[in-house]
C-alpha cells in the first residue's frame, strides 16, 4: 500500500497553486496526519516524507466512518484547506472488513460517489469543479504492506 500511495502521490503535481494531497490513517480512531491546507506539505517532496513516516503496523477494528468523518471534518472545510474551485476526492485503503457499528457512508458525506476498486485498480474519479468528494475504495489490503 506505501508503494501506491508514492505511485499516486508522484503522479500528481502537488505546489501551493495546484493539487494538495492529505493523508489520514485510521483504524478504530482516525489521525489527521495534515490538512489540504498546511503549506508544510504542498510539494511532492514533502509528502514523500510523509508517507515514509506511516507506520505500517495494521490495527483493528476498521472504523472506515471515522475516516470519512475526519474527511469531513478536517479537510472538506475552508479550515482543512477545501477550495472550491478545485474538484474533491478521496481514496481509502481498507482491508475491506469495516466494522459492523460503523455508520453508513452517505449518512457522513451526503451525496458520497462511491466506486470500488482494487489495489492494481488505478482509476481517477471523473470530477468537475465544484463537485461533492468522491471516495474510491481500496480494498482488500491484505497482510504488509509493498
Amino acid at each position: 500500500m506505501m508503494g501506491f500511495l508514492v505511485e499516486i502521490t508522484n503522479s500528481l503535481d502537488i505546489s501551493p497553486g495546484t493539487t494538495h494531497e492529505a493523508v489520514i490513517t485510521y483504524a478504530n480512531v482516525s489521525q489527521v496526519l495534515n490538512t489540504l491546507g498546511d503549506s508544510k506539505y504542498h510539494s511532492n517532496k514533502a509528502m514523500h516524507m510523509l508517507i515514509a513516516s506511516i507506520d505500517n503496523e495494521l490495527s483493528f477494528p476498521t472504523r472506515t466512518d471515522r475516516a470519512l468523518e475526519a474527511a469531513k471534518d478536517y479537510l472538506f472545510t475552508k479550515e482543512g484547506g477545501d477550495r472550491p474551485d478545485f474538484p474533491n476526492s478521496l481514496v481509502l485503503f481498507t482491508d475491506g472488513k469495516t466494522n459492523s457499528a460503523s455508520k453508513p457512508y452517505n449518512q457522513i458525506i451526503p451525496l458520497l460517489k462511491v466506486r470500488i476498486g482494487s489495489p492494481v485498480a488505478r482509476t481517477s474519479p471523473n470530477l468537475t469543479k465544484g463537485a461533492k468528494p468522491s471516495l474510491v475504495l481500496m480494498h482488500p489490503v491484505l497482510s504488509g504492506f509493498a
